[in-house]
């Protein structure tokens, strides 16, 4: 607990940490009132929902290499504020559309912005805290992610049942400004410190490239970290699929509404939560 104390008296680490938990729990509000709106469709719920899902994974997946290499160039809290900025737009668009085309375009357009938003996120991280706090750090972010699914899908539920899918996306607006805020005044240095007289940054596509067959080294060094690298695949595979799944088996088959949806994931939140303590409590033995 000392650990986590001794990062929360550190005013940067303290910021980045609160707007990291203010855009993750606006993230499971979004959610929510998109799938409220694409429910008015149920016969196509389940096409939507993964036309969604996506939506969301695409972006990272083929930006990556260019969103790493923006982060090497460009200073990243201007980087991570800029992607707020983007998204808090493309949220409150969300205001004004009910269209399902236009929703799943104006969600893939905050995906895109949010590719570019983690690389600089993770890698401005080490420039925060002490190397030895790295790690208490990084497993302070994952918790933290996992609690904004315990309360952002509970109180999104309870959001969305008030003010419906509009007032939540003003609301998120609201969260991802904060968000921009709260990095705009920290104080970070415009790259790690170990990075410090290294070798000029490379293109998009070189930057791919070398990382990998660095990973592709590593792997061939320990072959167990295949085996873990397949059975993560797997388990995300289906992961995705049973999202899908659970959102067309609760809104369309027993007519849950989303607003009770919100109280369903929020329990797979504490289930998360929970599991997160009892590995950490195993690992540390």
């Amino acid at each position: 607990m000392n650990r986590y104390l001794a990062l929360f008296r550190n005013r940067n680490f303290l910021l980045h940490w609160l707007a990291g938990a203010t855009s993750n729990i606006g993230d499971f509000f979004n959610s929510l009132a998109v799938v409220k709106l694409l429910s008015q469709d149920p016969e196509h719920l389940g096409l939507y929902t993964s036309l969604i899902m996506v939506s969301k994974m695409v972006p990272s997946l083929v930006l990556g290499p260019l969103a790493g290499s923006v982060a090497d160039r460009l200073p990243r809290k201007v980087v991570m504020v800029a992607a707020d900025l983007v998204r808090a737009v493309l949220v409150f668009a969300l205001v004004f559309v009910a269209r399902p085309a236009a929703v799943i375009g104006l969600v893939f357009a905050a995906a895109v912005a949010a590719a570019f938003f983690q690389p600089a996120n993770s890698a401005l991280l080490p420039s925060l805290v002490e190397r030895e706090e790295l790690a208490t750090a990084g497993s302070l972010n994952i918790m933290t992610q996992r609690l904004a699914m315990l309360f952002g899908n509970g109180l999104g539920a309870v959001l969305l049942g008030l003010v419906g899918p509009a007032g939540v996306f003003a609301i998120n607006t609201g969260l991802f400004l904060a968000s921009g805020l709260l990095h705009a005044t920290m104080r970070a240095p415009e790259t790690a410190p170990a990075e410090a007289g290294s070798r000029p940054a490379a293109s998009p596509l070189a930057k791919l490239v070398r990382d990998l067959r660095e990973a592709a080294a590593v792997v061939r060094e320990r072959p167990n970290l295949l085996h873990l690298l397949a059975g993560l695949c797997i388990a995300n595979f289906g992961d995705s699929g049973s999202n899908v799944l659970l959102v067309t088996f609760f809104t369309v088959t027993l007519g849950v509404a989303a607003e009770q949806l919100g109280f369903v994931m929020a329990l797979f939140g504490g289930a998360a939560v929970l599991g997160a303590f009892a590995i950490g409590a195993v690992g540390n033995r």
